[in-house]
């Protein structure tokens, strides 16, 4: 069986018969219930955001660029000495990938 959708046939059971009309009337402020004075937020922080936070932390506190460090290696690069460790640079990339994943 069906009811259709204009509202004519077997009413549907429920269906507006609790309603009430009453008339909407203003609320006074003074009668609202309050909430309690001693009520506080609270966050969670995860691991991660920690970590996180550390982080922006050490690279807010850390120099922007290490002018003794550039000088240093620009004399080397110019005086044709300055030689990269392929394997001390793939190790340091490993490294820095296991600290972001948490290992």
């Amino acid at each position: 069986m069906t009811n259709k959708i204009s509202g004519l046939g077997p009413q549907a059971s429920g269906v507006g018969a609790s309603r009430r009309n009453e008339p909407v009337r203003a609320v006074d402020p003074a009668e609202r219930p309050r909430e309690a004075a001693t009520a506080h937020d609270q966050v969670t922080l995860t691991g991660t955001s920690r970590q996180l936070q550390k982080l922006a932390a050490a690279v807010a506190a850390a120099p922007e660029v290490d002018l003794r460090r550039v000088e240093a290696l620009r004399a080397l690069i110019e005086k044709g000495h300055y030689e990269l460790d392929a394997l001390r640079i793939a190790d340091r990339i490993l490294d820095f990938e296991r600290e972001l994943a948490g290992r």
